[in-house]
């Protein structure tokens, strides 16, 4: 065997004791009651209630019965349900102060691009929509008629006026 030893030698009585406190160094709380158990100087005895410690708790107290806000909680307890009225408010006029550009009539459409036609004796509609517009399918005609009168069916009575798309 060599004479020189890598193996610590510890020769006081405090030797047993020295993984303890190897364990505490490192974070482990496991071992820390033990620890305090064997050295007599780190177990605490009662403790004086100081004018200072007192003085903090009685500030604690103090600090909260009164809050103070900062900027930005003045912004978040006032500034902010302000800023959201004043947009529900200018929402709420805008909608009604704008006119509507949309209106609705009964009225049948009647321009330009379409004109009355009597339905004559022996006449179906399918007569009709081809002199009307004969460049065109018949059928598509014939749907533009019944949009235009509002018709549910494809029969027609003689003497009914029919509005017409016109070419």
């Amino acid at each position: 065997m060599s004479a020189i030893s890598f193996v610590p030698r510890l020769t006081s009585h405090v030797a047993p004791k020295a993984p303890l406190l190897r364990g505490v160094r490192s974070g482990c709380r496991a071992f820390t009651s033990e620890v305090v158990a064997a050295v007599p100087v780190l177990q605490r005895g009662p403790r004086e209630v100081t004018q200072a410690s007192h003085t903090r708790k009685l500030g604690a107290a103090a600090a909260k019965q009164r809050v103070h806000l900062t900027r930005r909680g003045r912004l978040l307890f006032v500034g902010l349900p302000v800023m959201l009225a004043t947009a529900a408010v200018a929402m709420a006029l805008l909608i009604l102060v704008a006119p509507a550009t949309v209106t609705a009539s009964t009225d049948p459409v009647q321009g330009s691009g379409t004109e009355v036609v009597t339905v004559a004796t022996g006449e179906s509609l399918w007569d009709v929509a081809l002199a009307a517009d004969s460049d065109r399918d018949t059928r598509v005609v014939i749907a533009e008629i019944m949009e235009l009168n509002d018709l549910t069916s494809q029969s027609v009575t003689t003497g009914q006026q029919l509005m017409v798309p016109v070419n």
